[in-house]
Parts: C-alpha cells; structure tokens; sequence
C-alpha cells in the first residue's frame, strides 16, 4: 500500500504543480457566475434552467480536459519505444493505473467543487430550501463524477492503445463525436436515442434531466442504468490497460489479467443489461405508436360530437398501474351516424363499455375506439356511457426534433394533461399525426365545454387538478367543475406559492420560488384594487396559476399558455416566464374572462365587422385607471411601465384615454369607476380563439361611440 500512496502523491504532485491546470477549475466557475449574473430581470429567474443550459455546454469544454489529462499521464512514461524500461518499475500495473486514475480524478473533482459551491450560493440567495439545494447538488455531482470517470478511462486507455502523438488528434476527434456529433446528428437525425448512454456527457441538449418538475427523479431507473451500464464500461477499460501493461513487461501476471479482461466482457454485459431492457421497451412502445398513427390531413376523417357531462374515478394502485371509471353524459342529438367513436390513450385497456347497464360491443384500432350506434336506446335523450379501463401510463415517443416522455403515472410523479386523452374523448381524434415524423396532436379538445367531474384515490398528496377541489376523505379527492374544456393532473418536485390573505396560487418548482412571490404580489395587489369597487364576473374564475417546464416532455415548450378548468397553464423557458406580460394576461382573464388581450383593432367605430374595437379601449382604461389611481404614475411615468407597455391598446394620447385622464384630473375618479363599472356589468368578453373557453358573447350587442358617450355624459353631469 505505501507503494501505491508514494506512486499517487508522484502523479498528485505532476498534476497539482500546473499553473495552467490549477487555474482552470477556479475560471470554470468564474464563467458560471457570470453567466448566471448576466440574467436580466424581464427574463426567467428559473436558477435550475440556467445551471443547466451551462452545463450543456461548459461541462462538454471541461471534459476536453479529463481527454487531455487521461493522454498526458499515460504517454509521460509511455510514450516513447525508449522508455520501456518504466516497465520494470517495482510496481505493479494495477497500482500503476490505479494511482494515476485516482490522482487525475481528485483533480477534476474540483471542477464538481466549485461549480457546487457556484451553485448552492445563488440557490440560498433564490431562497431555496436547504433539502432541495442538496438534492439537486447531489444530481449534478454525480453527474459531473460519472462523465470526468468514464471520460477518464476512455481517454487513458486510447492512450496505452495509440503510442504515437496522433492519439491527442484523435482524442479530440473522440471528445466531439461523443459530444456535439452524436448528440446532434447521432440521436436527433438518426433516432438513435438508445445510443445516448454512451455519450461522454449526460446533460445533452434533449435529456429529461433538464426538467425541474419531473425529469431527474421520475427517470431515476433510466439514469442509474446508465451509470451501472458506464462503471462497467470502465472496470473493463481499467483491466484492458493494466493486461496491457502486464503482457509489456517480464511478469507473471499477464495471464491472469488476461482471463481478468475477458471475464470484465461478461460482467459489462450483465452490467448494460438493465440499460438495453429499457430502451428494447421504449422503442417497442414507439413502435405500436408508430403502427397505427395516421398521416396528418389524408388518414384522418375528423368526428367530434357533443358532451354534457365527464365523471372521472381513478385509482393508482401501487404498481402504477391505474383503474379507471368514465361516464359520459351524451346528448342523443348529437351522436353521428353509424359509428360512434371515442378518442382512448392506448396505453390503456378497455375492460368493458356499457349504456344503462347493457354491455356494448366496440372495435379498437390504436387510441380510437367504434362503437355502433344502433347499440344505443336512440328513444332517449341523453346516453350515459360507462367506461372501465385500466393500465400503466408511460408514453414515450421521438421524431427529427427530440425525444419526448408525454405522459406519465410513476410514483411520486405524474403527467396527465388533457390532450393525451386519459379520459374517453368525444369522436376520433388521434393523440399522435405522421407529419415529418411523429408528433402529438395538441388540438384533442371537446367541441364544447362541459360539466366536469373527477375523483382520485391513491394519488400523491401533492397531486395539482386544473379543477377546483370540492371534498376530500383521506386520499380519495373529488373535483369538479361547469363547463370547462378538460381536465389535467399533474404531481412531481413542484410547491405551492401563495399568499396569506387570498387563495389564488401559483404551481411552479422550487427554483422559481422567488420568481412567483414577487409575481403573485403584484397579481393580488391588483385583484383587490378592481374587486374593492367592480362585481367580479363569474365565469371564467382564475384561481391557479400553473407554472412548469415543459422540456422533454412536450414538444410545445415555447411561449404555450391556455386556461383549463381554474387554472393558467404556462409552459415556462427563458422568455415565457412570469414577467410583464404574463401579468397583463392574468388581471386580463380576471376581469374579463379571456386571453384575447393582444387583439389590436384601432379606431373608434365598433360595429360587425370589427365588433370589439371600443370594447377593447374600455378594457385598456382599467388598466389606465389602475395605473394613475392605485399606482399614482403620471402618463409619462405609465409610458415606462412594463406592464402598461404590454398592453397595446393603452395609448395616453388617444382622445379616449386623454377623456379619461382630463377627469380623473379634475378628481372624478369615482365617476370614471362608475361608467367602467356599467360596462363591466353589461360584459366586456372577447371570444377566445385559442381554446373557446368561456361564454360567447352575443355579435348584436355592439358597443357604439354613441353608448359611450352617453354613459359618460350621464355619469359626468350628475
């Protein structure tokens, strides 16, 4: 043993007395401060996000050292015909490679170092919680470990292989093919996702690992699969290089290293088993996806039909799988001829499909279920459909852009949004179209909204329901709302933020903690300015805000943002974040129910042709009334605010607003409340042209200049 600690403090001290070694480290996380420094404010506060888009790149750069480090240490005494005779050092292979191993990973274990010392400072800075911090530090140390181990060995094994100088050519050829190449190229345009686990760095551009709410920890079995399928790898590298050594030199031991390798080509094997198990079982669920998805506008006859009533039981058992109730109240009117379909995610299977206690026959192609309808009792009118289901939800799913875990139940953690249809959805609409590959169809919706109803047993306690909850016993929970477009549950690493004096909530990850407090803040502060003198409509009622990222586990993760049940979903990045104009979208759906905020329709006639362009200057003076009454700003002041420079109707210099201001100039700001209220209560809805959420409004009853005015004028003269 002393042998080996003399032979490790010899490498400790060739590698430690670099300047430029040392130095490097200490610049790695000095390049990691800046750039999470280098956040502005408009932009996402989301630390995880930012970690990690460095260490997409930046862990990539610092591996090019463990490729340099793992050559350098072999070839010093190896790399010339000359000097042999280190062979006959009195030490033996094992203890050789063993301590040049060790010394290079002490080493660049410094790089784990200082980026978690990087990390942890900003994470208690964003107010993260200190069993959260050591979670996540915990991920991306192993994660550094395993990549500068395997990276290691590779790099060093190359170099006992290649004697000549080229190996340092080919090593850096090595480090971008198991890199950018095979991350790119490789797995995205070939589909050979299952080839990631050989990739020198695990934080790739498509890895779940990016996703705060679900990734690391609900694919925990695949992650550790690949680091045991990795350690192998390595032990057979070692005991490739140290038999290498041994048959180099007069020893005995080259027989016995030998048999040593051949058997560490079984143990890999053993070792990689449960990684080749995991991918043999995704690529045979893409399979039969791939089997029956049609191609988009030529396999596909569009049927949807009517629904009054959705009533939902599941219960998650303890294998993950889930047993399933539905009954769909359908209008007899609205059932199409012949056929009868219903939209079902194919990872479950139908048990048994009934109608007033008679059984029903029904044909099964993929997600699409047929039922006939002379099997109805046509003389009713209303048909309830009793749907019994059961099965594991795990759907996963690649095309040329990235790989996509879409829905889940697993554990802890869960992923049902309302378009992978866990629920029988009304008429054929397939969860997945061919169009330059496979790809979800994030149109599956309701052709009108209906009355919701969704009860859930065995759930994790933290299981968020775009629902309001209407009773609880134990762990069996019911929800339920009127006429809503769906339903979503969703259950992962996520927390509550809200505030002490009023119930709206934002669901987001712990990253963002700070983030929502200061965004919920501004909410509620206007949420009780309009409600202290308006009625708030009742319909839509926003009470949730759900916050999360959306990377790899759907392919719409840019700028996505829909009203389901209660709750906002916003698919969260770098710039759909909680900033200014998510604001504005928030008090919009608030006060008046919809998301059509953005539609600019200028001039002052509303009439059927543009019905909504004096309803939206009435909108925008709530937010200029909010602006000079409760935030006290001036116009030039409002010309400034992010939230006020969101809205696009608010213009200062407009006669209509330049109305407005002139009173509430001469102190008739109650006045001014007053005629907004009037309108407010006669509806100033918009319809909603991304989901159709909400009531309709009626196209007769046009707001005219006229109806202004003399609202106005009978306000202003009392």
């Amino acid at each position: 043993m002393d042998k080996w600690f003399g032979q490790l403090r010899l490498e400790s001290k060739l590698i430690f007395s670099n300047y430029v070694y040392l130095a490097l480290p200490f610049l790695f996380a000095g390049w990691m401060v800046f750039v999470i420094l280098d956040v502005r404010p408009e932009q996402s506060q989301d630390l995880y996000m930012y970690v990690y888009n460095y260490h997409k790149i930046q862990h990539i750069l610092s591996l090019s050292v463990a490729i340099l480090l793992g050559i350098q240490l072999i070839r010093r005494e190896w790399m010339r015909a000359s000097h042999d005779w280190v062979l006959s050092y009195p030490i033996s292979g094992f203890k050789l490679v063993s301590a040049k191993w060790t010394a290079a990973m002490l080493y660049l274990s410094l790089f784990s170092l200082t980026m978690l010392i990087v990390y942890v400072s900003f994470a208690f800075r964003q107010g993260l919680l200190v069993e959260e911090i050591l979670d996540r530090s915990l991920l991306f140390l192993l994660v550094y470990e395993w990549d500068f181990m395997y990276t290691l060995t590779l790099s060093m094994l190359l170099a006992m292989v290649i004697r000549n100088r080229i190996v340092y050519l080919i090593g850096f050829s090595g480090w971008v093919f198991f890199t950018f190449f095979m991350d790119v190229f490789i797995k995205r345009m070939l589909g050979l996702y299952y080839l990631g686990g050989f990739q020198l760095s695990q934080f790739s551009l498509d890895s779940i690992l990016e996703n705060e709410a679900w990734g690391p920890w609900m694919s925990s079995f695949e992650i550790w699969a690949t680091r045991l399928m990795v350690l192998g790898m390595c032990l057979w590298f070692v005991s490739i290089m140290i038999t290498l050594i041994e048959t180099r030199r007069p020893s005995n031991q080259g027989s016995r290293w030998k048999i040593i390798s051949f058997i560490m080509v079984f143990v890999c094997a053993v070792m990689a088993f449960p990684y080749s198990w995991l991918w043999a079982e995704k690529y045979q669920g893409f399979a039969a996806i791939e089997n029956y998805t049609p191609v988009a506008d030529r396999d596909v006859q569009w049927v949807v039909f009517d629904v009054n009533q959705v009533r939902v039981n599941v219960h998650k058992q303890t294998n993950d799988n889930v047993k399933v109730k539905a009954e769909l109240t359908i209008p007899t009117s609205s059932l199409p001829e012949e056929k009868v379909p219903f939209t079902l995610n194919h990872s479950l299977q139908v048990k048994k499909i009934s109608v007033d206690g008679k059984e029903l026959s029904f044909e099964r192609e993929g997600e699409i279920l047929s039922i006939d309808r002379s099997q109805f009792n046509l003389g009713k009118t209303e048909q309830v459909l009793l749907f019994e289901y059961e099965g594991q939800i795990m759907n996963w799913y690649y095309n040329n852009f990235a790989d996509v875990t879409s829905s889940f139940v697993k554990d802890d953690y869960v992923l049902l949004p309302a378009y992978v249809a866990w629920y029988p959805i009304p008429g054929n609409q397939p969860l997945f179209v061919k169009q330059n590959g496979v790809n979800e169809n994030f149109h599956i919706q309701l052709l009108n909204p209906a009355d919701f109803e969704v009860t859930l047993q065995g759930f994790p306690k933290e299981t968020y329901v775009t629902l309001p909850l209407v009773s609880q016993q134990g762990d069996l929970k019911t929800y339920a709302m009127k006429q809503t477009s769906g339903v979503s549950l969703l259950a992962g690493n996520m927390i509550k933020v809200n505030m002490p004096d009023d119930p709206f909530t934002i669901i987001t990850t712990s990253s963002n903690r700070k983030e929502a407090e200061t965004f919920l803040k501004t909410v509620v502060e206007a949420k009780h300015y309009f409600n202290s003198w308006l009625n708030p409509q009742e319909s839509p009622k926003l009470e949730t805000i759900i916050y999360l990222p959306y990377v790899s586990v759907s392919e719409r993760t840019h700028n996505v943002k829909y009203f389901q049940g209660n709750s906002l979903m916003v698919y969260e990045n770098m710039h759909n974040n909680l900033d200014a104009n998510l604001w504005r979208i928030v008090v919009n759906i608030m006060l008046f129910g919809d998301l059509e905020s953005n539609l600019t329709e200028p001039g002052w006639k509303e009439d059927a042709g543009a019905p909504y362009k004096i309803r939206h200057k009435i909108r925008a003076a709530f937010y200029y009334l909010y602006a000079r009454d409760h935030q006290k700003l001036t116009d030039e002041q409002i010309l400034m605010d992010e939230r006020m420079f969101f809205y696009n109707e608010l213009d200062v210099k407009d006669p209509f607003t330049k109305q407005i201001s002139t009173a509430i100039n001469e102190g008739k700001i109650s006045e001014v409340k007053q005629v907004l209220n009037h309108f407010y209560q006669k509806g100033l809805f918009i319809e909603d042209n991304i989901n159709g959420e909400g009531p309709k409004p009626d196209p007769s009853k046009i707001i005219s200049v006229k109806d202004w005015m003399n609202e106005w004028n009978r306000v202003m003269k009392k």
